[in-house]
């Protein structure tokens, strides 16, 4: 009895050995096959698209046309102009794609971008009045902000503006923010830091020697401070 017992625990315990270096097999395979695919450069590459595009049953070529190529899966799209022989040419992530115009319509529905280039060859505009221009349609939306101005909003640039011949300049003030500015007697004269006009200050007035007594008041004397004697208490008048 006690033989069995232990073999069936010997056999368990080889089962769970083989179980956690299967595992560990499987988690250094996978640990490997990642490395081998970011340390290769030719899988992160992406393939060149190319063609031409020309008008609808001609061969002449369509220039400044702004074209896209769309992510099927994705939604991604990735813009291509047209040159001066109607060529366009873009490079694309691994995927699958459909060629629109720049209002939508579809010019090849679908193709599949390896690592290996692809030439479209010659891609022919839709008809004027071909039905695709209006159900696969597409246009950016506008935006709609409602938040605040950004902070940079309010930062004080120079104003470049050109002035008329017959404008006067005014100089600037040249003010130094990290010093205190010049306490200046006020006067008629423009204030020489802000540049604007200010007004004289009224005279000085000198209080009286007496003030006029008012009924309960302390008298017509004004108050006097005498120097205090060391050991004695102020008397006040």
């Amino acid at each position: 009895m006690s033989r069995s017992v232990s073999s069936t625990i010997m056999v368990r315990f080889v089962r769970r050995v083989t179980d956690s270096l299967a595992g560990l097999r499987c988690a250094l395979t996978m640990i490997l096959g990642l490395a081998l695919i970011s340390a290769s450069p030719g899988l992160a590459q992406a393939a060149r698209v190319t063609g031409v595009l020309t008008g609808y049953e001609s061969s002449t070529p369509l220039v400044s046309r702004d074209l896209h190529f769309q992510n099927v899966i994705t939604g991604d799209i990735y813009l291509s102009p047209t040159h001066s022989d109607g060529s366009f040419k873009a490079t694309l992530p691994p995927g699958r794609y459909r060629l629109r115009t720049e209002t939508g319509a579809v010019l090849v529905k679908a193709f599949a971008v390896g690592r290996i280039d692809i030439d479209l060859g010659r891609v022919s505009e839709l008809a004027p009045l071909a039905p695709q221009r209006i159900w696969q349609s597409q246009s950016i939306a506008p935006s709609r902000l409602a938040g605040p101005a950004p902070s940079t909003s309010y930062i004080m640039t120079s104003d470049t503006t050109p002035l008329p011949p017959t404008a006067t300049a005014v100089p600037k003030p040249q003010i130094d923010w990290t010093k205190l500015p010049p306490e200046t007697q006020a006067s008629e004269a423009p204030n020489a830091v802000t540049g604007m006009a200010t007004t004289p200050l009224p005279p000085a007035r000198t209080p009286p020697a007496t003030m006029p007594g008012a009924p309960g008041g302390m008298g017509a004397t004004p108050y006097s401070s005498a120097p205090a004697v060391a050991g004695t208490a102020p008397t006040i008048p």
